[in-house]
Formats: C-alpha cells, structure tokens, sequence
C-alpha cells in the first residue's frame, strides 16, 4: 500500500492548492518560498510516477504482442 505522501492524487492535488495560493499573492515571501520548494518536490514526484506508470504500461503492451 502506497504511503499517503506518495499517492499521486493526494500530491497532485496538494500541488493544485500550492498553486492557487502562489497565484493568489496573499503569502509572504517566506511562506511563497517554502511553497515553491514544496511545489518542486511534489513536482519531481508526480514525474517519477508518471514514467513508473508509463513503464508499466509499456510492459503490458509489449506482452500483449
């Protein structure tokens, strides 16, 4: 069972929020510099997941074959 700090949706969906509060212009700089960083980790996540689950499906298309 994956971790809930590594479920893609959950990270997504974190990242979503992170977003709209950067966009919103309401933080201070030290809060809008540690959302970026954040935002950057669940980004470089959410990446490896992506090409974890196009691997896999890469794996299941060339045994169909």
């Amino acid at each position: 069972m994956e971790k809930t700090e590594d479920n893609y949706e959950s990270m997504y969906t974190e990242l979503e929020l992170i977003i709209e509060s950067l966009q919103s212009g309401e933080l201070n700089l030290d809060e809008a510099v540690k959302n970026y960083d954040r935002s950057t980790v669940l980004i470089n996540k959410l990446e490896k997941h992506l090409k974890e689950a196009q691997n896999k499906v890469t794996k299941i298309k060339a045994n169909l074959k």
